[in-house]
């Protein structure tokens, strides 16, 4: 995005730059080889013509461009239309070269003043031609949403630092808020004309709001006695009181248009629900970095919020993209484990209450993403790792595995794919590393696997058609059960190892 708005810039300069070099070297072939004398009167006629046309094309481009934008997006764009300082400098320029023009038809040619002022009436009227063309352009990109929803979070961001620094009033809050609204109501706009890239550029910035927002710390997120904080209507008068006490209310006003925003995006926007849930993430991690635990809190609930909507529609596609990014949101804030386990219950319930409401594959969805996550904490060798293992999914591994038929074969598939990626992780060398991994391993053998003939003949179908992409072409575009190389090749050695066993023991019955 910036850098299709600094090109938008770099044009706007070699436009400038192109027109003021045209102009200037007519401009100078003129007064050297003509005169001032010569000029008077018919040419400050000419000019006064000249720039009552530049005045109409430009009023009546505002006059077009203005309506045309507010009407498409938001009626309060008018206001940052019309505080431009480029639109107000160009209206001005083209003022004061009229005003010249018209204070040169008061002094005759003998009048010593006549020459500068003429002068000065000559090099604005040539200005204005020249930059004509480039003020054209700029105004123009106002119509596009890539241009003024920058300039929007902008301005939001610049009253973000002022509170941060020096301590804001209600009045900053209000228009941080006002901006949230606006950019809020075009995404909304723009959802009715299906413009996904637009309602995406637009949550990014909104993201970039609340993350900025989570930084404001002490007595500047908390307004003067007497004044009242801001909400999005419906919430209740205890839920106002309380997220007023903790300070919390700017960054619930963001999350509510949030997931108003992703929530009511039909299956033709997935791409924009799966963005959301990207976002939701980011914002997640950086709030546990920065200690946030409240702003934690709502993320999370947002996120149920979301995985509610998916399962009250039945969206199985909402559903994976969503379940995938809890587990990115938990591997992402691993290292706090109170938090871990709060993202896996969520997800463990709301599979749990899919799998009731009829979502296609949500138990199953739900038991590999579990899987990755242990995958990933033993990857990175997080000391939660086995612990997470014990008392988080072996359980839940225990309940699928004893559910329909399906499922129990999706889940013992889950459990294969997981204890050969934990035996193929390396060590390091790390004796406590190698402990873990190999105690891990061994209880989803012993409690899963103990029987080889059940965990050969689950491998053997398994690798038998170990392709890595899915049937159909997805977010998540790989398969559930593929297994990749480096597990797979241990995986072979046991296949190998067991049938030649098995060999072994039939010639020696024969």
């Amino acid at each position: 995005m910036k850098s299709s708005i600094g090109l938008q810039v770099s044009i706007f300069q070699r436009l400038l730059i192109m027109s003021l070099f045209v102009i200037s070297l007519v401009g100078w072939f003129s007064w050297h080889f003509g005169s001032v004398a010569e000029f008077h009167p018919f040419g400050l006629a000419t000019a006064s013509r000249t720039l009552n046309v530049l005045l109409g094309v430009v009023l009546t481009t505002i006059a077009l461009i203005v309506p045309l934008t507010s009407n498409l997006y938001s009626p309060k764009l008018v206001k940052l239309f019309v505080s431009q300082p480029i639109i107000i400098g160009g209206l001005i320029t083209l003022i004061l070269a009229i005003l010249f023009n018209l204070s040169s038809h008061f002094f005759n040619t003998s009048h010593p003043w006549y020459p500068t002022i003429s002068a000065i009436s000559i090099t604005f009227a040539y200005f204005s031609l020249a930059s004509i063309i480039p003020y054209l352009f700029m105004i123009s990109r106002f119509l596009r949403p890539s241009y003024f929803i920058p300039t929007l979070s902008a301005r939001a961001m610049k009253r973000i630092v002022k509170i941060q620094t020096k301590g804001g009033n209600r009045q900053d809050w209000v228009e941080v808020i006002k901006t949230v609204d606006v950019l809020a109501n075009i995404a909304l706009t723009s959802m009715k004309r299906n413009d996904q890239q637009l309602i995406i550029l637009i949550l990014r910035f909104l993201q970039e709001i609340l993350c900025n927002i989570t930084l404001i710390s002490g007595k500047s997120r908390y307004l003067e006695p007497g004044e009242s904080a801001l909400f999005f209507s419906g919430l209740t008068r205890e839920a106002k009181q309380h997220l007023e006490d903790s300070g919390l209310w700017p960054e619930a006003y963001v999350l509510f248009h949030f997931v108003r925003i992703t929530e009511i995006c039909d299956h033709q926007q997935n791409v924009v629900f799966s963005e959301s849930g990207k976002l939701m993430v980011a914002t997640l991690i950086q709030a546990e970095k920065n200690n946030c635990e409240g702003v934690m809190e709502l993320i999370i609930l947002s996120m149920n919020t979301l995985m509610r909507t998916a399962i009250d529609t039945k969206d199985t596609s909402k559903f994976q993209n969503l379940s995938y990014y809890y587990v990115l949101a938990a591997d992402g804030i691993f290292t706090s484990q109170t938090w871990m386990n709060e993202l896996v219950r969520h997800l463990k319930h709301y599979g749990r209450l899919a799998e009731k409401n009829g979502v296609v594959r949500a138990r199953e969805t739900v038991v590999y993403d579990l899987c990755a996550l242990a995958s990933y904490l033993f990857e990175a060798k997080a000391d939660n790792a086995s612990d997470f293992l014990h008392h988080q999914l072996i359980p839940y591994l225990r309940f699928s595995s004893d559910a329909s038929s399906y499922l129990s074969k999706a889940t013992l598939q889950a459990i294969v794919k997981l204890y050969w990626q934990i035996k193929s992780i390396d060590d390091d060398n790390d004796q406590l590393e190698l402990s873990r991994k190999n105690n891990s391993g061994e209880m989803l053998r012993k409690l899963f696997l103990e029987d080889d003939n059940k965990h050969a003949e689950i491998l053997h179908v398994m690798l038998q058609d170990n392709k890595p992409l899915h049937w159909e072409l997805n977010d998540r575009l790989l398969r559930f059960s593929y297994i990749p190389m480096k597990p797979k090749n241990l995986a072979e050695k046991f296949l190998e190892a067991y049938k030649a066993e098995q060999s072994s023991l039939e010639n020696l019955s024969e």
